[in-house]
């Protein structure tokens, strides 16, 4: 899909730069340039800033451990896990909810989150989890096999800013936080508004268009009606 494509309407910018979408502690995410045509609606920037606190940071730019919600699923992926590609223990805490009745309705009122056991080789090495090839790789097979996994993630734990963050090109740097790529941050975010729609659907939750715009809202994304009129 072509940058400046997809689903919604973007307001215009101010300058002729698209501003990348920056994530630090804080989301401060300002307008963005492109137009979309009228009959493909594609979700645009959100016009105010939206000032939703992560988690608190402790002088660090993303948290490893964000502290999580009462009694969300929490998923411990360990070091072997991310060597072998091993997403069993996922599968173990999902598929018996997936497969009761009000299953899906729970994970999402329950939420999901990640604590990773990852052990780095230098103790000085400055990266950030989400700087490591071999644990964003892990969570590529994670997301390979749920895709909608974004829609029921602990949100206000800065899970879905961190799980973008896995799966998109982006910088971290002390000055400006996490700064996405902006056609990478596009093609995710038009990605998952089409994958969560089918599931939200599929499993006949609660509200799911109101669910989809919260979770676009996350990394400061709104989402037009007219997109749910295609799907």
């Amino acid at each position: 899909m072509a940058a400046g494509k997809g689903f919604g309407k973007a307001p215009e910018a101010k300058t002729s730069k698209k501003a990348p979408a920056q994530v630090p502690f804080q989301f401060n995410l300002g307008e963005a340039e492109a137009s979309a045509p009228a009959e493909m609606p594609m979700p645009s920037m959100a016009n105010n800033n939206i000032d939703t606190v992560l988690a608190e940071s402790s002088g660090k730019i993303l948290p490893e451990a964000p502290e999580g919600s009462d009694g969300r699923i929490e998923i411990v992926v360990t070091m072997q896990d991310i060597e072998k590609l091993d997403i069993t223990q996922a599968k173990n805490l999902l598929e018996p909810l997936l497969e009761s009745e009000d299953g899906a309705e729970q994970i999402m009122k329950r939420t999901v989150g990640f604590k990773i056991d990852f052990v780095k080789e230098d103790e000085m090495d400055p990266r950030e989890l989400c700087e490591i090839p071999d644990v964003r790789l892990w969570f590529l097979r994670l997301d390979a096999e749920y895709p909608w996994l974004p829609c029921v993630l602990d949100w206000r734990a800065g899970e879905m800013a961190r799980y973008a963050a896995m799966l998109t090109p982006h910088q971290i740097s002390v000055r400006d936080g996490l700064v996405f790529n902006p056609e990478g941050i596009e093609l995710f975010i038009n990605l998952k508004a089409i994958v969560c729609c089918k599931w939200l659907k599929e499993v006949r939750a609660k509200s799911p268009n109101q669910r989809l715009k919260d979770m676009m809202l996350m990394l400061g994304f709104t989402l037009d009606d007219a997109f749910f009129e295609l799907m």
